[in-house]
């Protein structure tokens, strides 16, 4: 898929390839073309970090599963929790 940059956003990640989300999606030209992990795992990259996503997909597209691994970090109650530095 080309070289990635650090302003693409919203990329799915495999250890070794950047795929888009619509290369999961059946008969797409993406799909056509990527080659997706086969673990199902995914980065998701946004402005202020990442994520990693399970997906479970059967050949028609269907999603059978879908996941997010989380820290157990407290991020707020009614008082926002920074990140210690």
């Amino acid at each position: 898929m080309g070289e990635h940059d650090d302003q693409q956003q919203a990329n799915g990640h495999s250890e070794e390839e950047w795929h888009h989300p619509s290369c999961l999606l059946p008969q797409s030209p993406a799909a056509a073309l990527a080659h997706t992990p086969n673990d199902g795992r995914f980065r998701i990259e946004h402005p202020t970090g990442a994520v990693e996503v399970y997906l479970d997909v059967d050949k028609d597209g269907s999603v059978r599963g879908a996941g997010t691994v989380r820290t157990a970090r407290k991020l707020m109650d009614g008082v926002v929790f920074p990140r210690s530095r």
